[in-house]
């Protein structure tokens, strides 16, 4: 029983971390400015495109079923 070393398993040396995607600078400057906002505000702001993506969607899904009913019904 030798001493073991930390963070190895069965005397393996642990493998390192994959990298992440990098973002520019500029991304990460502007998403920690937008973290420095007011709460309010920055909810406010996550909010509005949270419905405007949610509202994209619906427009998406009623479009497609327009299209559907009037290839199944025939045009008139």
């Amino acid at each position: 029983m030798g001493v073991r070393k930390p963070n190895t398993r069965d005397g393996v040396a642990p493998k390192a971390p994959k990298s992440y995607a990098r973002i520019p600078p500029t991304v990460g400057r502007a998403y920690e400015r937008f973290l420095e906002l007011p709460v309010a505000l920055m909810l406010a702001v996550m909010w509005l495109v949270g419905a405007a993506l949610l509202g994209s969607g619906v427009l998406v899904v009623y479009l497609a079923g327009r299209v559907l009913v009037r290839a199944v019904v025939g045009k008139h």
